[in-house]
């Protein structure tokens, strides 16, 4: 029976975003639908059950948990080849950079994006070192790897020197539960986030690469100049280095009006979705912007980074800006609010353009990959 060992460390409770996502929604669909294949899990830490979604997995806790670099290298370059090298597995396949080197066996890596090498003020210390020392060493280790973009590839060509050949595109997509809801079950949603106000929102980690800075001076440029009275969500649990956002949040003019929700559930999320007034997303980088796709199938309008692979995703379904000028990204929020045809034209737009990323679809495309080494 074929046998595919994975790493599955980011899949942890409550945590099912980004690059845990990514690997929960491809993972659990190329397991139901290969039921001929064994697919062994490997945790750093006690795993939740509900990641199991097949009777063809299986689940190994590997100790240590796997959460600074030292015990990274322990764990990749340790613990995972020892097991590997008793399992015998047909191949290890990672839903992130990480592998394990020195292994006859073949592997196979995702890279989401190489913000650390273009941002390395965003992951710094050992952590920064680690990564920008190993990322090159996985890309050439790899045998085929997996990106969510154009963009990413690309940056894997020019900055590693790596192989087009050997580069797979596998979007990301966004939930089944992102839906749009009635106008009239809005208004109590507005009330739970944001007091009652109509409101604009953010979804992500709050850290540099985000552009909270400038997202924050632009909506308060908005409403200083007259903007509509509407709120700013933002979404999402605090990363590293978010002092200078709460620093700009607390120089506000209309600071009363934005507010910080914290992680929100995935049935939270899409009502904050499906009741806003739009999306602003305006990071400096991004390797795929899964709130952008997110947005489009809440069907509400969009204004995001004309940067990085987030032109990309959105196409012509967006409000494109400088993420580096919050003047830009204050005068696309008055076109977002203000212009109903173009709200209407965007979301139509996003109709069209959410067609392009479907979660099974890319988990045929990781199959199509790994079935090589089978």
């Amino acid at each position: 029976m074929p046998h595919i060992a994975v790493n599955t460390r980011l899949l942890l409770p409550h945590r099912t975003e980004g690059i845990s996502r990514f690997a929960y929604e491809l993972l659990s669909r190329v397991a139901s639908d290969h039921p001929e294949v064994t697919f062994t899990y490997f945790f750093d830490r006690p795993y939740d059950p509900v990641y199991l979604t097949s009777d063809n997995i299986r689940a190994e806790v590997l100790f240590p948990p796997a959460r600074h670099p030292v015990l990274w290298h322990a764990w990749f370059h340790w613990r995972i080849r020892n097991r590997l090298s008793s399992l015998k597995p047909d191949l290890f396949y990672s839903p992130e950079l990480y592998l394990s080197l020195n292994q006859t066996i073949p592997e196979i890596a995702t890279f989401h994006d190489l913000a650390y090498e273009q941002f390395p003020d965003d992951l710094k210390g050992w952590a920064g070192r680690y990564v920008r020392k190993f990322s090159p060493r996985y890309a050439h280790h790899a045998r085929e790897i997996l990106t969510v973009s154009e963009f990413t590839r690309q940056e894997l060509v020019q900055r590693y020197g790596v192989s087009q050949d050997k580069i797979h595109v596998v979007h990301n997509s966004a939930g089944q539960q992102f839906h749009p809801i009635e106008e009239s079950s809005k208004t109590a949603i507005r009330h739970r986030f944001t007091n009652g106000k109509p409101y604009l929102h953010f979804v992500g980690t709050i850290q540099p690469r985000k552009n909270l800075v400038n997202l924050l001076k632009a909506y308060d440029s908005y409403r200083s100049s007259g903007g509509k009275e509407v709120a700013l969500l933002l979404v999402g649990r605090p990363g590293w280095n978010y002092q200078a956002a709460l620093e700009t949040y607390e120089s506000l003019r209309y600071k009363e009006d934005v507010i910080f929700s914290g992680y929100v559930s995935d049935l939270e999320l899409n009502e904050v979705y499906a009741a806003s007034e739009g999306l602003v997303y305006v990071p400096w980088l991004e390797g795929f912007g899964i709130p952008v796709v997110e947005a489009f199938r809440a069907e509400v309008p969009v204004i995001t980074s004309n940067t990085s692979s987030l032109p990309e995703v959105a196409g012509d379904a967006a409000l494109l800006v400088d993420p580096g000028n919050p003047h830009q990204i204050a005068m696309a929020m008055g076109q977002l609010l203000e212009d109903t045809q173009l709200r209407s034209r965007l979301i139509v737009s996003g109709i069209v353009q959410r067609e392009k990323f479907s979660w099974q679809k890319s988990a045929r495309t990781l199959w199509n990959v790994l079935n090589r080494y089978l």
